[in-house]
């Protein structure tokens, strides 16, 4: 059985890391749009977990270069992404687990 010390350490590190994801997404939507694209970037989910990334001229390659990016995925696996969802904000969508 946990103490309760216990579980209000745990919590608050699900809190922070749960900010910390939030704070990454916003990070990387202003440093894709200072590269020019109007890109909407969000930390989704109960506990902010899905990685959401929305641009409206986003295409095949963009998905095949970010899915195939290991070192960015490795960094959002280290965040505490569990998967990411890339969509054009209106039909499109393609998602995929981090593992």
């Amino acid at each position: 059985m946990l103490t309760r010390a216990t579980h209000g350490t745990q919590l608050a590190a699900l809190q922070e890391a749960r900010s910390a994801r939030i704070a990454y997404a916003d990070k990387y939507e202003r440093s894709l749009l200072e590269e020019g694209g109007d890109y909407t970037v969000r930390a989704e989910g109960p506990n902010a977990e899905t990685l959401s990334v929305k641009y409206a001229l986003i295409n095949r390659p963009f998905v095949y270069k970010v899915e195939n990016d290991r070192e960015t995925n490795a960094s959002w696996v280290a965040l505490g992404f569990k998967s990411v969802r890339l969509g054009d904000g209106f039909e499109s969508t393609w998602s995929y687990k981090l593992q």
